[in-house]
């Protein structure tokens, strides 16, 4: 007997908030250009209250909008080589979103005079910004090492940078924080799926199970098999919004997959029988995710493996998916 798998899972990840929407380079944008699940999801916000740049140093501080609480960070080293205190310039951006620091006239002369190309150190090249996360970044983890984040809505999109420049439910859940919530502020956590596939063949009479996968997957099977990109997303996307539940979705949650939909009845006629999905939560400066719902938490997990019968996303009730912690490091092998 012949059992089929397909695993979806997050080849690239990328957080960031949605107020720098606008200063996203190419760099950023590029992994997930062609298309991605997007996560739209609110955090505490945090607002850089007043800062010192003293011998080479750094000293923060910042407050908790929502909890109203007090922090400093200090002995922050930004640059490589130590630069004089007076060559450097910084002011706060943004009402207390991120700090803007550059080099003066006299800081481009002390760079000429002492052989240093600005053009090897991106921050001397010209002026750039640091928010409070990425102070807190640079501490080894030491003050923060879980991101809570309240995941509000998950949609897919072909073109993510057009699509998320004018979503109407991102502009309502703004509006709604306004009102409701403005101690926080709007995360966006973008995923670009990828997929391997498996074929289990069992020999009863042995007592054998074999087990063959295909890495390549993504170029070949999934050619052979007529499943594109749209049912990628499409199933990567629904077993998602059904474990999670969250609260600004109506598709795939208030009303559940069904045989009518294409795609998942595309599946079960490859015979490909089991789905798992895969969402790493450990961001790369070791900063674990905890993304949660009313439904469901992912907690101090560094990974999850979603998993359901390819036959349960196409009848009429919601779908019970199981959930397995699993490292990304061990996914990559």
């Amino acid at each position: 007997m012949k059992d089929s798998t397909m695993e979806i899972y997050a080849d690239n990840i990328y957080l960031f908030q949605y107020n720098y929407f606008e200063f996203l380079g190419e760099n950023e944008w590029q992994p997930f250009s062609d298309y991605c699940v997007y996560f739209i999801m609110q955090r505490d916000k945090l607002k850089i209250e007043d800062f010192k740049f003293r011998n080479g140093l750094f000293s923060v501080k910042y407050s908790n909008c929502n909890s109203n609480e007090t922090f400093e960070i200090e002995n922050i080293v930004l640059f490589e080589f130590y630069i004089p205190d007076e060559f450097v310039e910084v002011k706060i951006l943004y009402a207390g979103s991120c700090l803007e620091i550059g080099m003066n006239e006299k800081g481009r002369i002390f760079l000429a005079e002492n052989n240093l190309d600005s053009s090897d150190y991106f921050y001397l090249n010209d002026t750039y910004k640091v928010t409070i996360y990425q102070f807190l970044s640079m501490l080894g983890n030491q003050e923060k090492k879980q991101e809570d984040l309240e995941l509000l809505y998950i949609g897919q999109s072909i073109q993510p940078q057009k699509r998320l420049s004018n979503h109407k439910t991102l502009q309502r859940i703004i509006r709604d924080k306004e009102l409701n919530s403005p101690g926080k502020e709007i995360m966006l956590l973008l995923c670009h799926p990828a997929t391997k596939y498996y074929n289990y063949f069992e020999n009863n009479s042995l007592q054998l199970k074999v087990l063959l996968g295909n890495s390549a997957w993504q170029d070949t099977e999934k050619e052979h098999l007529n499943v594109g990109d749209s049912e990628l997303l499409d199933v990567f996307e629904a077993i998602l919004i059904q474990k999670f539940c969250p609260p600004y979705n109506v598709i795939y949650k208030n009303t559940v997959p069904n045989n009518k939909q294409k795609t998942f009845l595309k599946l079960e006629q490859n015979n490909i029988n089991d789905i798992k999905v895969y969402l790493p939560l450990s961001l790369d400066n070791d900063v674990i995710m905890n993304i949660f719902t009313n439904e469901f938490a992912t907690k101090s997990r560094k990974g999850l493996m979603l998993s359901c019968r390819t036959q349960k996303l196409t009848e009429k009730k919601r779908v019970n998916i199981q959930v397995e912690e699993i490292h990304h490091k061990l996914f990559d092998v």
